[in-house]
């Protein structure tokens, strides 16, 4: 089991950080409102195009779950914000005996298709849905999957309705993919940058214009 979680997407997260983070990190409310505006974007296949060509990204998630072919053998899986279902695809190859891939905006039409393409509609169910409103017919699942992070690891504000779904749903003794994560930062400095941004308004037109630095939304 210890060996297990190791080889699992295990990141662990600089928890310190995030109050910091989030203060400064414009979020969507998109998950928790319904906004269907939010959802639209991701129906959209570039934005899936560029993850899916991301091999570092892709083919992590691979390897973390064909490694561990021993727990998706005859699991429940349930693939949240499943995009165009590539996870679900490999946990099916890796022995799924159910996955149910959720998907809120209208892009699950055409992950649909690509279940089928890949004659996998047997195991693989696409859901439409929110992760909120989805009900298990087997009451529970052993492993949730997601690619839950966003641009600077917290953008996008899917991880609440990930651990409200494992909250509800996941088994005892559960695995949920990734588990933890690692958030990395450093100092730096760019005074060409802070110069065109910042202390140019010391002098704008020979006018000072200092008071924007503090209430200018730059």
């Amino acid at each position: 089991a210890a060996r297990r979680r190791r080889d699992f997407l295990i990141v662990e997260r600089w928890v310190a950080l995030v109050p910091i983070i989030l203060a400064f990190l414009p979020v969507s409310e998109g998950h928790e409102s319904g906004n269907e505006g939010y959802y639209d974007g991701y129906a959209q296949t570039g934005i899936h195009e560029e993850m899916l060509k991301d091999t570092a990204r892709t083919g992590a998630y691979r390897d973390a779950i064909i490694r561990n072919r021993d727990a998706f053998e005859g699991a429940i899986v349930v693939d949240i914000g499943c995009g165009t279902g590539i996870l679900s695809l490999i946990a099916a190859q890796a022995g799924a005996k159910k996955v149910y891939c959720v998907e809120a905006s209208s892009l699950a039409e055409t992950t649909m298709e690509i279940v089928a393409a890949n004659n996998l509609s047997h195991k693989i169910t696409v859901l439409n849905m929110l992760a909120e409103d989805v009900e298990l017919p087997e009451g529970g699942c052993d492993i949730i999957v997601s690619e839950w992070m966003g641009y600077f690891l917290l953008y996008e504000n899917m991880l609440s309705p990930v651990l409200e779904f494992r909250d509800k749903w996941l088994r005892n003794g559960g695995l949920i993919l990734p588990s933890s994560v690692k958030l990395m930062s450093a100092l730096y400095s760019d005074p060409q940058f802070w110069n065109s941004r910042v202390t140019s308004w010391d002098d704008v037109h020979g006018f000072d214009f200092s008071p924007v630095k503090v209430t200018g939304d730059w």
